[in-house]
């Protein structure tokens, strides 16, 4: 087993190298004078050979990636240009919104697509199983930002009981703060319930005709046990490889939600960056929303390991 996760974690860190790698060489080769964007047309050449040196643009590119991948190696992933601070500690500020807005979408996720998704598997042909197809469909085709806002105007607006948006701060109470997660998190798992409980659905169909179950239906064991106990664990491990993708998805995908709930988080973060033309700080939350991805996916990979020895390489 220590052999196995030293293996796991040496696949982990040349990934992660890999991705920071790309990060980088996308933000050189990408058209233009990062310079002349952050400045605009009318900059002095003075200024404009200021800010090249800050951003390290006078040097080559080899001695630019050392220099930048030593200060990722140092956790250093330099300073915004709008914010005058370190990226590190802006994206740090944020992730308390951020992580746990992905997390209750994850929440969300997992428990509507296990519910729906056995449901019409149990009911297959059924009504029920036509309904939760049709909802599926209606998932698919709404967009997040449209959801949060009819979110907004009927449980905001027409029946007041959740914050139409922004954020207290977990300081004014895990109850207070939740409440304003919860639309942005709806809208945010709508999309993802209706793939995954798609997908519940498909392999659950296909383990249920397996000799296992049909042995324990024969037995005379009740409806919930075969299904939840037997069949439903067997059944999840393909889905389980589309939630860890998901909860990546989460992740990046938060930054249009964070802007319609007005969520101070990372998404909003990036978004502001993008706006404000700041590449520093672009490009360090684009390198941790990668590297959070792939350490959720090699997590999940773990994770199959331990519902199904066999998946795991030989010793």
């Amino acid at each position: 087993m220590t052999g196995r996760l030293a293996r796991r974690a040496a696949g982990l860190a040349g990934t992660l190298l890999v991705v920071g790698t790309i990060v980088f060489l996308v933000f050189q080769v990408l058209p233009g004078d990062p310079a002349q964007i952050v400045l605009g047309t009318e900059a002095t050449a003075e200024a404009l050979a200021q800010l090249r040196a800050e951003l390290g643009l006078d040097r080559p590119v080899a001695a630019r990636y050392l220099h930048w991948l030593g200060g990722v190696a140092r956790g250093d992933l330099g300073r915004s240009l709008s914010y005058r601070r370190p990226v590190v500690d802006l994206v740090r500020e944020r992730l308390p919104v951020t992580i746990p807005l992905a997390l209750l979408a994850m929440a969300v996720t997992t428990a509507g697509s296990i519910l729906l998704g056995v449901t019409a598997a149990v009911r297959r042909g059924q009504g029920v199983d036509l309904a939760v197809l049709t909802l599926t469909q209606l998932g698919l085709a709404v967009p997040a930002f449209w959801l949060g806002m009819i979110l907004i105007i009927v449980f905001s607006l027409l029946w007041p009981v959740l914050p139409a948006g922004g954020f207290p701060g977990w300081e004014a109470g895990a109850g207070r703060a939740l409440s304003h997660l919860v639309l942005p998190a709806i809208a945010l798992a709508a999309a993802r319930v209706a793939v995954m409980s798609r997908l519940v659905r498909g392999s659950l169909l296909d383990v249920l005709t397996r000799d296992y179950v049909r042995t324990a239906w024969a037995k005379g064991l009740p409806e919930r046990r075969v299904v939840y106990g037997h069949a439903l664990r067997n059944a999840f491990i393909p889905p389980l490889t589309m939630l860890g993708l998901q909860l990546g998805a989460l992740l990046a995908g938060s930054v249009v939600v964070e802007q319609v709930f007005s969520l101070p988080g990372v998404g909003r973060l990036l978004l502001h960056a993008i706006s404000s033309r700041d590449l520093p700080l672009v490009q360090g939350t684009v390198l941790l929303v990668a590297v959070a991805i792939v350490t959720v996916n090699s997590a999940v990979d773990l994770l199959y390991i331990k519902l199904d020895p066999r998946i795991g390489p030989r010793p």
